[in-house]
């Protein structure tokens, strides 16, 4: 993964020594999603297990959502499911616990969605960590 970011970013020095040292992905993220129109040309999200460990963005509608555990009283992660069966899906998404709070429409179920973010696996399976509502967007939405 570092290699193909830091590839992506060798023009920006202070940039790829951070990323080098392990440091500000999600800041890596916001600058490739600034240098290309990151909402331009998103894919279906059935493309995602061709893209692990590739910035982008993706398509999807969500056909369910579930509720991670966490401890009495306080939210868990938030899955959003692009296929009925997640098990067999091309992507999965997650929003963290600690990001839930930043995300004003907890109803999601129904609506075509652009994700944009790191595709990486969790188990084996594609996974999206979405930790800021900027990277989600109603689909065809320039805003």
């Amino acid at each position: 993964l570092r290699v193909l970011v830091v590839e992506d970013f060798r023009s920006d020095a202070a940039l790829v020594e951070r990323l080098a040292a392990g440091r500000d992905m999600l800041a890596a993220v916001w600058l490739a999603a600034w240098r290309q129109s990151q909402w331009e040309g998103c894919l279906p999200f059935t493309e995602a297990p061709a893209r692990i460990s590739q910035v982008g963005c993706l398509n999807g509608t969500v056909v369910a959502t579930s509720e991670g555990n966490a401890p009495a009283g306080r939210s868990g992660t938030l899955y959003l499911n692009l296929c009925e069966d997640f098990r067999n899906c091309a992507l999965g998404i997650q929003i963290p616990a600690a990001a839930r709070s930043r995300f004003p429409d907890p109803e999601l179920k129904g609506k075509p969605l652009s994700f944009f973010g790191l595709v990486s696996t969790i188990g084996g399976r594609p996974v999206m960590v979405v930790s800021d509502p900027r990277q989600v967007r109603a689909v065809g939405s320039r805003q």
